[in-house]
Order: structure tokens, then C-alpha cells, then sequence
């Protein structure tokens, strides 16, 4: 990484901003970029060959031959001889170097495969924020919960609007070599809703931009925003939030009996309602964070009757939990939007498997501790999201048969790839080794095992009905350790 002049192209004098952004990136860069080391790995990193034995995914049990971390071939047995002889694998010329006797075998012992998943909405810290979540522990934690690649959202400090600050995270995810990276970098300037962002010099650098939970409020903006998206095949994310509204939590009597301001349904239907008609109408890709209002969800859907260019998300903690699970005492369940009524929980949870929702995302907001266990004013929002991410979905719509292994893969993988144009995760001959193994049992998600520097998590001490034993990223394969085993 170069760092750069305090001069910009034509030779004027940057902004003191930039200067200051720029120095910031650079020196991060110099201090961590040596400071990599791998997590959880088996005793072999990497093998150009590799069988994973006794694998059952979609209710069949296969064996998965991976070879330079692509799928290979999918067989129901697979052993040495076979690999040899068989006329399966005409493509291998084996020898001594390359035969059945080099190839490492993990009998999986007859456990669930699925495909790794993709999330296209997260908060990591960096830069910034590294006391609440850095790239190393917001990869790792991604990893290892079953995620191959992550989008960023660009509420940092600096906020994400320099290709030098994306070039930055880039490399250092490389590094790191965890999970892969993409970032949805900002909008506006600084997300203040006022000059657009240098979108033209983001390049193939970004496929989606955000400016997360700054609504742009001006209009006219955003109908820049919307026309220079379209103009470079950008796809704008959206949090849907009315601007000055300044509340908590959704209306409920214990809100009300404490007289603080709250965030209601209609406060997000309403900016819903106005970026699908301005986005319909320049025709540009616009995606709706996670949508959590029964209007929006009816609004969302008509435009798509009509043929818009629109895509929605929802978040397992808005299908999975509503204002009963909530404790008032303090700010551990405050989160933007927020938990809504059990009727629109159910409401949420019904559109999801009527196919009106296009995918799931984590919005993994983690935050340090202090900044939760206080009053509801005072506390942040958002909770943390991958150490729960594929626990509920597994135990509360795979396991009760809700979803389908195709809607799995539609919802965590397909249309998530879509979005941001990278190729899916799935479980075929000829695409990446990347998958998870899963372990059936009665497991509690315990706080010492939430690997997110964020503990905000809503769903620590709840009950799942399987978890993560080992993860294959690109053949690599990972082991997942908990915190009660010798």
C-alpha cells in the first residue's frame, strides 16, 4: 500500500479530512498487516486433496472429493481404490505424488452438510471502532459461524467513502485469509445527505453502497444518488428510517409508562414507501434493509408485481423475537428498527416462507458491553448477529422442515450473491469447497462461546437444536471448539 500525496490529481491541496483519513489508513495498515495468525485450523492448513467421507446434506449421505479447494466430484462412496480405478475420475493422472495415498480422508461420521452463507449486511468496526469488533475478529467469528464472505457497511470512523480506505480492508482481509470481504461503501460524504460520495472512483472495488441509518432526507440527493447508482450498475441499500425521528423501541405500554419517544412501523414504511417510487422511477437496483413492518413488506411487494428492480432482507432476531422476549430494564434488546409486536414477528416469519423475502442478513452490530447494560436512552443500538446466525435458522426453520435445503440456499447464498455479484456457495461438483458440518443435540448458546468481540448477542442461553462443528472454507477446513469441552 502507497500512501498518498497531500496533493490530489490536479495538483490542488486535499482536504484536511482526507489527509488526516489517509494517514490514519496508513499507519493501521503498517501495524497490523504482520499481526495475522490462524484460528481453530486442523493439523494440516491445506491439502490439494481431500475426502470428506460420510456426508449427508439434503437427507442423502455422500462423499465429497475436493481437489485444489473445489468440489470435485460428489459420489455416494468414494475410497482409495475407487479414486484409482474408477472411471469417475478419468481427469486424475495419478502417481506418486499425486495418488490415493496423498489424499487426507475426514470421515465425517454421517453429520449434515450445508453450504457456507453469504451476509450482505454487517457492521465491523474497522476503522475506527476496533473496541467493539476489528477485521481479524469479525472474520474469524464470520468463519467459524458458517459465513464465507461478509458485506460491510460503511459506518466507521472515518465513515468508508475513499477507494484508499476499501483498498485498506481489502488487503488486510486477504491477510488474514478468513472469510472473504466486501464493502458497501457510503453514499454521501461522511453520510451526512449532502454531496455525494466518489462513487465514480469506486470502481470494481464496490458493487453495493449505503449510507446505512442516515436516512438522506433531501430529495433531490437522492435522486442523484439513485441516477449515478444506475449510471455504474450499483446496487443502493437502504435503511428505511423517517429522518428527526429521535425514538428507542417500538410502542408498548412499558415504553409508554416510561414516557421515552419510541420507532414505529409506519416510521419505516413511510421512507419504504418513497425510495421504492423515487428508485422505480429512475430505475435503478435498490435493496431494503432489514424490513420489519407489515406495510413495507405490502409495499415492497407491489413493486416487485410491477416488475422494480427491488430486493428486501430480514433478520432472524425480527422473525424469532418481538417485544415479549424484551427486558426493560435496561438497553441489551435496543436495536434499529426495532423488535416489533408478536403479530408482526408472525407476519414477518409468514412473508419469509411465501417467498416475498429475498434473503436473510445478520446486521451484526456489535458493541462493547458498557454500551448496552444501560438505560434505554443512553444505550446503543444493535445486537451481535453471526454466533446465532445459522443457530436459528437450522433449529427454528431447516430442523421443524419450514425451509427447504433449496430455500436455504436461496435465501443464505443465491440471492445473496446476486446482490452483490459474486458467485454462491453451494454444494455442486465444480464449485468452491466451502461448507459447514453440522452436529444434531440439545446445545445452550453460552456467552463464552459467542467468538464476536461484540456479546450484545439476544439469543445467549437459548436452546438450539444442533451447532457448528466444522467449517471448509475453499477446502480449508477449520474445527469449531465450545467452551464446556476438555
Amino acid at each position: 500500500m502507497k500512501f498518498q500525496s497531500f496533493l490530489n490529481a490536479s495538483g490542488n491541496t486535499k482536504p484536511l479530512y482526507l489527509i488526516k483519513a489517509e494517514l490514519y489508513i496508513f499507519l493501521r495498515f503498517m501495524v497490523t498487516m504482520n499481526n495475522s495468525r490462524d484460528f481453530y485450523e486442523l493439523d494440516r492448513p491445506m491439502d490439494d486433496f481431500s475426502l470428506f467421507k460420510n456426508c449427508r446434506y439434503d437427507g442423502q449421505l455422500i462423499d465429497v472429493y475436493v481437489r485444489e479447494g473445489t468440489i470435485f466430484k460428489i459420489i455416494p462412496s468414494i475410497d482409495g481404490e475407487t479414486l484409482q480405478n474408477s472411471s469417475y475420475f478419468p481427469e486424475i493422472v495419478c502417481s506418486k505424488t499425486d495418488g490415493p495415498d496423498n489424499i487426507r480422508t475426514i470421515d465425517l461420521g454421517g453429520r449434515e452438510i450445508f453450504p457456507m452463507m453469504i451476509d450482505v449486511h454487517t457492521h465491523i468496526r474497522e476503522p475506527g471502532q476496533e473496541y467493539k469488533e476489528g477485521l481479524e475478529t469479525g472474520l474469524k467469528a464470520a468463519l467459524l459461524n458458517g459465513i464465507s464472505r461478509i458485506a460491510m457497511m460503511s459506518n466507521t470512523a472515518p465513515v468508508i467513502h475513499h477507494p484508499d480506505t476499501i483498498n485498506y480492508l481489502y488487503a488486510k482481509a486477504r491477510k488474514l485469509g478468513l472469510c472473504d470481504v466486501n464493502v458497501n461503501a457510503a453514499a454521501t460524504l461522511s453520510h451526512k445527505g449532502c454531496e455525494l460520495a466518489p462513487l465514480e472512483e469506486y470502481g470494481s472495488l464496490v458493487r453495493a453502497i449505503s449510507d446505512d441509518g442516515c436516512t438522506i432526507e433531501d430529495g433531490m440527493i437522492l435522486r442523484r444518488v439513485f441516477q449515478k447508482a444506475k449510471e455504474l450498475d450499483l446496487v443502493v441499500m437502504s435503511h428505511c428510517e423517517r429522518p428527526g425521528v429521535r425514538g428507542h423501541m417500538e410502542p408498548s405500554h412499558e415504553m409508554e409508562c416510561m414516557g421515552y419517544p419510541c420507532l414505529s412501523e409506519e416510521d419505516e414504511a413511510a421512507i419504504i414507501e418513497r425510495n421504492v417510487r423515487i428508485a422505480g422511477e429512475i430505475g435503478c437496483r435498490l435493496h431494503i434493509c432489514h424490513v420489519s413492518s407489515i406495510r413495507g413488506i405490502e409495499l415492497i411487494e407491489k413493486a416487485k408485481k410491477l416488475g422494480q428492480k427491488l430486493t428486501c432482507e430480514v433478520t432472524p432476531h425480527h422473525i424469532f423475537l418481538s417485544i415479549k422476549d424484551v427486558d426493560y430494564i435496561n438497553g441489551w434488546f435496543k436495536v434499529n428498527p426495532p423488535l416489533r409486536t408478536e403479530a408482526t414477528r408472525k407476519y414477518l416469519l409468514k412473508s419469509l416462507l411465501e417467498g416475498k423475502i429475498d434473503m436473510m442478513a445478520t446486521d451484526h452490530a456489535p458493541h462493547a458491553e458498557e454500551e448496552k447494560i444501560v438505560s434505554i436512552p443512553e444505550a446503543a443500538f444493535g445486537f451481535s448477529g453471526f454466533d446465532s446466525f445459522f443457530l436459528n435458522i437450522y433449529s427454528n426453520l431447516l430442523v421443524p422442515g419450514l425451509i427447504s435445503m433449496d430455500d436455504f440456499n436461496r435465501l443464505t447464498s443465491l440471492n445473496p450473491s446476486k446482490l452483490l455479484s459474486v458467485p454462491p456457495e453451494l454444494i455442486s461438483e465444480g464449485s468452491n469447497a466451502s461448507f459447514m458440518v453440522v452436529e444434531k443435540g440439545d446445545f445452550v448458546l453460552d456467552k463464552e462461546d459467542i467468538l464476536s468481540k461484540g456479546k450484545n448477542n439476544p439469543f445467549i442461553g437459548r436452546r438450539f437444536a444442533g451447532r457448528i462443528r466444522m467449517v471448509i472454507k475453499n477446502g480449508r477446513p477449520y474445527r469449531r471448539y465450545y467452551s464446556h469441552e476438555n
